[in-house]
């Protein structure tokens, strides 16, 4: 087994190399490999690599979300519940072997981005938003296989045409990693225990906060998305835990398995064959434990000056 191809050159190259040995049964794996990240280089993603982007405010437990995609027992990603724990863009990644297509470091990298509004200011938001726009700009043009887009279920400043999560909503459509044509976003709304542990009052609440979130999605970026629900301390709300997932107080979702369910139904309407291998490596198919693969730091607002790009930013998340 080797890597896949990472570069246009490399896919290139193997392409050509296997149509000259199409009639051998061997090399079938990787003629089946490379149709597969074709079809995600079609619709603009990374060649060879998977990512998500996990956007959304201060608190909302975006890195508590990393623990969930990876189904980590133990904090792998630093959380917290008052502010944003996160400073710095991380990229953690995991691999996986596949044999049935001759390959081997199958790669997905979840990024964690600093949260928006925090206590730093709206200088500080924008020089993470530029930060962002770096990170996945100096790809090329392309867009993240998946966004996830996460909320808080108790944050107060959910609601409003002008709250803080549309405002946040407004900057990320900014960064144009939000693909209209083929839609890359997922809702995720966590610490959903704070709805209480009563089937019905659950399911109520829940319904109101995802349509609410479909509604800011639809208006600020344009494209529809599947909310999902997490909770990040089951043990704390006292769900019920079957194997791997711990059952919601719908008494009948299980997570991480709904997160998985909605990115793998997404990956597959898009045709994003490449995304949806990676992704079913990280969830089902890796024993490894998930490595900091990037780190970028965005300039620190009251320490460094503010660079053109920061500047722009900065205007626009005043005027969102």
């Amino acid at each position: 087994m080797k890597p896949a191809p990472k570069t246009a050159k490399e896919l290139k190259t193997e392409a050509a190399s296997l149509k000259l040995q199409r009639n051998n049964k061997k090399t079938k794996p990787r003629r089946e490999l490379i149709r597969i990240i074709k079809s995600s280089k079609e619709i603009n993603r990374q060649i060879g690599h998977a990512t998500i982007l996990l956007f959304g405010p201060s608190g909302s437990g975006k890195s508590s979300t990393i623990n969930h995609v990876f189904n980590q027992n133990h904090n792998f990603a630093t959380t917290s519940d008052e502010y944003s724990a996160t400073r710095n863009i991380t990229e953690y990644n995991i691999t996986n072997d596949y044999p049935i297509y001759d390959v081997k470091d199958v790669s997905l990298g979840v990024i964690d981005s600093p949260g928006l509004g925090d206590t730093e200011g709206i200088a500080q938001d924008a020089c993470n938003l530029v930060a962002i726009k770096n990170f996945f700009h100096g790809r090329k043009k392309v867009f993240p296989n998946l966004i996830f887009v996460v909320v808080n279920a108790g944050d107060a400043r959910f609601d409003g045409t002008n709250s803080h999560l549309s405002n946040s909503l407004k900057c990320l459509q900014k960064l144009e990693l939000v693909d209209k044509k083929n839609p890359n976003v997922v809702g995720v709304i966590t610490h959903t225990g704070g709805f209480g542990q009563k089937k019905e009052r659950w399911i109520l609440k829940f319904k109101e906060k995802r349509e609410r979130l479909q509604e800011l999605i639809q208006g600020q970026l344009k494209v529809m998305a599947q909310v999902v629900a997490l909770e990040n301390k089951p043990v704390n709300h006292e769900l019920e835990i079957d194997g791997d997932y711990s059952i919601l107080p719908d008494e009948k979702t299980k997570q991480p398995r709904n997160l998985y369910m909605a990115c793998s139904k997404l990956l597959n309407e898009n045709g994003d064959k490449f995304g949806l291998l990676a992704i079913n490596s990280a969830y089902t198919g890796s024993t490894q434990t998930p490595k900091i693969h990037i780190v970028l730091i965005p300039t620190d607002a009251n320490k460094e000056k503010l660079g053109r790009e920061e500047n722009k930013f900065m205007k626009f998340c005043q005027q969102a």
